[in-house]
């Protein structure tokens, strides 16, 4: 599965802010570096578990994506959803989320995430594919449709609106 662009941004935002979030430099490079999904994880872990790290939830964000990429979607659903829980407000978190229920082909609680990110972030063509998706993975392919043609609208070079989920 492709990463969210949108997440690798926030894990280069989280990289720069990395010194005043309380963890060690290593620790957050470590955390964002986005090649070796083990190192990420291990690394995110470390921040996770000192105490004085202020936002967790994109530590949780960006370990969810490392498990992802190694196609353990349990892991990442539960860091997800820690996230989640500590950011509400978090549309990355849901997207992602939404992301490894559809690599479980849970589509109901995928269908469900992505309308959350959408509510969150309505201008994100991506999240509109990915629910498009979705819906086309049930069978139900007039969503599916306009799912897609509001994130051509958004997106109208798709630059990264349209995509298959593998």
């Amino acid at each position: 599965m492709r990463w969210p662009i949108y997440g690798l941004i926030a894990c280069a935002t989280l990289l720069l802010a990395a010194s005043a979030l309380g963890a060690s430099r290593k620790d957050w490079t470590d955390c964002t570096q986005e090649v070796d999904p083990d190192r990420m994880i291990a690394g995110c872990t470390r921040v996770l578990n000192d105490r004085t790290v202020r936002n967790r939830a994109i530590a949780y964000v960006i370990r969810g994506l490392a498990w992802s990429a190694k196609n353990d979607f349990d892991h990442a659903i539960t860091d997800y959803t820690e996230a989640i829980r500590l950011d509400p407000k978090n549309a990355v978190a849901f997207s992602s989320r939404g992301n490894a229920y559809y690599a479980r082909r849970d589509y109901d609680h995928a269908i469900a995430d992505y309308d959350q990110a959408i509510r969150l972030d309505p201008k994100n063509a991506v999240v509109f594919s990915s629910r498009g998706n979705a819906y086309y993975a049930k069978g139900d392919y007039d969503r599916a449709i306009a799912d897609y043609d509001q994130a051509i609208r958004l997106d109208p070079s798709g630059s990264g609106s349209i995509r298959k989920m593998s």
